[in-house]
């Protein structure tokens, strides 16, 4: 399905052109005159941002769910992410505005234009960060006995782990490194038991590290620590350091659907996930997975089908659930991503370019026909 079957017309590539293009001959849309962070910049960076560049993951070095990370004293080898009153100097607007496959940001399509320039009205303005919000936070000294288990566990020491615990009940809230407690050790290292035996002796389900993070979180690859954490009282829509829940993290996971319906059974919010729901889900290339949030009302106003290649069962999921625009819509990410084996399946399934302004010899646009139509000289 998604094989290079048959060549595209000229007139098929020509109109594709198009939406390389899209809304550069439209009206300029005027920023807002102050742009507060609160309100504004921090919950689109949690959105579309830090999942990729927070506290789990920080790709390609850079991080923006904490001020002095973003806003680094000194230039490093990735240049300075965020310059106050210079958007053109900053690397985060370089990348968010970035037109070029391969480096306009975010991976999955770009950010609407009003986001865009909301950012760029914050840096020129600024860059405006109140120390409230910059990520900081005043770690309180860990427990030593906590740091003792913790060792045990990741070297399945059970039978120590047991004796310290027996030895330090109070221990079972105390904190670790980074806020970890014995529990989240158990969620991620141990099994099933050893998370319901210190539910059993007072732990609480819901308390979160310096990250954000949760045992709910760390034990999503075993559905039955995850039930025993829900039967508990686990909270499932706390969110993460970096914006994610238990059902996101879940959905990262391949093989996860039994994980995911548990928590959508349990309360877990797939609405407020938006569209990073399927997003994520798309990138495991598990087709049960994609079904299921679909089933379940899934937000899908810009289906993934750049994520599924390599899954034409994937691929084929979205198909059936995508209305008439889903598939221009995607047809224009994938234009714009350079993925050439999407362009081409949607376009067999009726996909038809957005309109725009005739096509400039030389614009990228021409370097992605050349590509998809080798015997299309221009």
């Amino acid at each position: 399905m998604l094989s290079e079957s048959r060549g595209l017309s000229r007139s098929k590539v020509l109109l594709f052109c198009a939406c390389w293009l899209i809304g550069t001959a439209a009206a300029q849309t005027e920023a807002p005159s102050q742009v507060d962070f609160a309100r504004d910049i921090l919950p689109l960076l949690r959105e579309r941002c830090v999942e990729c560049h927070g506290p789990s993951q920080q790709m390609a070095g850079l991080r923006l769910d904490r001020r002095r990370d973003a806003m680094p004293s000194r230039v490093g080898a990735n240049g300075v992410r965020i310059v106050p009153g210079n958007s053109a100097g900053s690397r985060l607007y370089q990348r968010v505005s970035a037109t070029e496959p391969g480096k306009q940001m975010p991976p999955s399509g770009p950010l609407p234009k009003a986001k865009i320039d909301l950012l760029k009205a914050w840096i020129d303005q600024g860059a405006d960060w109140p120390d409230a919000l910059s990520g900081e936070k005043s770690p309180a000294p860990p427990d030593p006995v906590v740091a003792t288990m913790s060792s045990l566990l990741r070297e399945d020491r059970r039978s120590h782990f047991l004796r310290v615990l027996v030895d330090h009940p109070d221990a079972v809230n105390a904190k670790g490194e980074g806020g970890w407690t014995p529990l989240m050790y158990a969620a991620l290292y141990g099994d099933a038991g050893l998370v319901r035996l210190l539910l059993e002796k007072g732990a609480k389900p819901s308390t979160q590290n310096e990250s954000g993070g949760a045992a709910l979180m760390y034990a999503t690859g075993d559905v039955g620590k995850v039930k025993i954490l829900l039967d508990r009282g686990a909270d499932p829509n706390l969110r993460s350091g970096d914006g994610r829940t238990a059902l996101l993290i879940a959905l990262g996971r391949t093989g996860s659907s039994p994980v995911v319906k548990l928590l959508l059974a349990r309360g877990a919010d797939l609405k407020a996930a938006g569209p990073s729901a399927l997003v994520t889900a798309a990138s495991t290339h598990d087709p049960e997975l994609l079904q299921l949030l679909l089933d379940r009302g899934a937000e899908k106003d810009h289906l993934p089908f750049t994520r599924t290649i390599g899954c034409e069962k994937c691929f084929d999921v979205l198909v059936k659930a995508a209305a008439p625009d889903d598939f221009s819509n995607a047809l224009d990410i994938a234009v714009w991503m350079g993925d050439d084996a999407t362009a081409r399946a949607l376009l067999e399934r009726g996909a038809k370019p957005s309109p725009g302004p005739p096509v400039l010899r030389g614009s990228p646009c021409q370097t992605a026909v050349r590509r998809l139509d080798k015997d299309f000289n221009p």
